[in-house]
């Protein structure tokens, strides 16, 4: 192991006394105190020796006693240690301090020493087990890193409470407990630290209770009873029931902010209970697909979601088929669109119409009487056989027997009102206003 301090490892109490020995006795912050000792370490590696006080002021059975209980919690860090890289430093460091504190007690008597002794024989047995355990781990730790030692400043993590109702919840704030664990830190250095995580009426308040409290607990819950609300446990169900989710939510994140929800709530509610939330809250398009079968859990409901959600975006993700280019190498296998058509195949030559349609008046009938302020373009008269039957004659190809819009031939400009041909239905001089259809039909008014 390094057998170097690692100064920002090392507790509030451990700092005081690292500067003790170097004859500060000033009581600063933490801050403070670990940008003089980092000072005192550089100065003693380039040969200066900065300690002036041997310990010989402080009481042995104290400082046995202090020491006893560091080794205590250095042997349970061990016993939970997994390869960690920042566990290994705060081991290494807290082993370093620990041991030159025990060299620095002068025993009265027999009995005492062989305590220091029995101390220091445990420190080197960490030492040792720490080394087994980390065997085999790649690369090396670098502890002369100053930006390594900054690294778990707990004002570096992002975390603050205000209390002002502006920022962060007060449970969203004790959150902080995720980042002290994946960190490695102990609630004790997250206790000695407090000070960073308080702007606001927030940091006002604890500077009125630091002297009361003597523990993160402690502290948890001061902050709980000064700034949690009575309602509190309502209010959050009743923004529980109301959260759905967004149309650009995707569905594990949705439920994700669910469960974040649920382990806030004062009281946990059953599974039944979150079941039936989260099925409310869904869009339709993810509860119809989900619920078609009842899912019976959480974790069914949410295996369910995320098989929906790998659908939709494969979905999502579909393109129509590229067009034929010159360059194909199979265009016999290429995508070809169909050609868009809307003129029938060629019907029969003749069409049958009603008698009263298209047929002039009977001989001694007297032709119906002209309507009113309506005035008929010229049409070219239908064709009629000896059968009576309508022969009609297409303004396309001037061919008897199918209507324009039933031709095969090229298709020309013309009014299909009146047949003019050059110009289109709407700006045919003769048919502008009028409503009549082609091939002398005339419209419905």
């Amino acid at each position: 192991m390094s057998g170097k301090l690692e100064v920002n490892r090392l507790t509030r109490e451990e700092l005081e006394y690292e500067l003790e020995c170097r004859g500060v006795t000033e009581r600063k912050s933490v801050g403070d105190m670990r940008a003089m000792l980092r000072q005192f370490i550089k100065l003693e590696a380039k040969g200066k020796v900065i300690v002036t006080s041997p310990g010989t002021h402080w009481d042995p059975a104290t400082e046995l006693d202090v020491c006893k209980n560091k080794m205590e919690e250095l042997n349970k860090l061990l016993d939970a240690f997994y390869r960690e890289k920042s566990q290994e430093r705060k081991i290494d460091t807290g082993l370093t301090h620990l041991l030159n504190r025990v060299e620095r007690i002068a025993p009265p008597d027999l009995e005492m020493g062989q305590v220091c002794s029995a101390l220091l024989s445990g420190i080197l047995k960490c030492w040792t087990d720490l080394e087994s355990k980390v065997k085999g781990q790649t690369g090396e730790v670098d502890t002369s890193s100053s930006e390594a030692e900054e690294q778990d400043e707990v004002r570096d993590w992002g975390v603050t409470f205000s209390g002002d109702g502006q920022g962060p919840s007060l449970l969203s704030f004790l959150d902080v407990n995720h980042y002290r664990r994946a960190r490695h830190v102990s609630k004790r250095d997250l206790f000695l630290q407090a000070c960073d995580l308080f702007h606001g009426p927030a940091a006002i308040w604890y500077r009125s209770v630091r002297r009361e409290v003597t523990s993160w607990e402690d502290l948890e819950d001061r902050l709980r009873q000064e700034f949690e609300d009575e309602d509190y446990e309502d209010r959050l169900m009743a923004e529980i029931m109301s959260r759905t989710q967004g149309p650009d939510v995707q569905f594990g994140t949705y439920v994700a902010i669910m469960k974040t929800y649920f382990s806030r709530l004062p009281s946990p509610l059953s599974e039944a209970k979150k079941l039936r939330i989260l099925k409310r809250g869904v869009t339709p398009y993810f509860y119809k697909r989900i619920c078609a079968l009842d899912p019976i859990s959480v974790d069914e409901f949410l295996e369910r979601g995320r098989r929906v959600q790998r659908q939709k975006d494969h979905m999502s993700t579909y393109k129509p088929p590229p067009p034929v280019r010159k360059d194909t190498l199979e265009p016999d296998l290429a995508y070809r669109t169909r050609r868009r058509d809307s003129r029938p195949e060629h019907v029969a030559a003749t069409q049958e119409l009603p008698a009263t349609r298209g047929i002039p008046n009977p001989p001694g009938k007297k032709p119906d009487p002209p309507l009113k302020g309506l005035s008929v373009p010229p049409r070219t008269p239908p064709r009629v056989d000896d059968a009576g039957n309508v022969r009609f004659t297409c303004w396309h190809c001037h061919q008897a027997g199918h209507r324009f819009h039933e031709c095969a031939e090229l298709h020309l400009t013309f009014c299909t009102r009146c047949g003019k041909q050059g110009v289109s239905g709407g700006r045919c001089d003769k048919c502008k206003g009028k409503r009549w259809s082609g091939n002398g039909e005339a419209g419905r008014r």
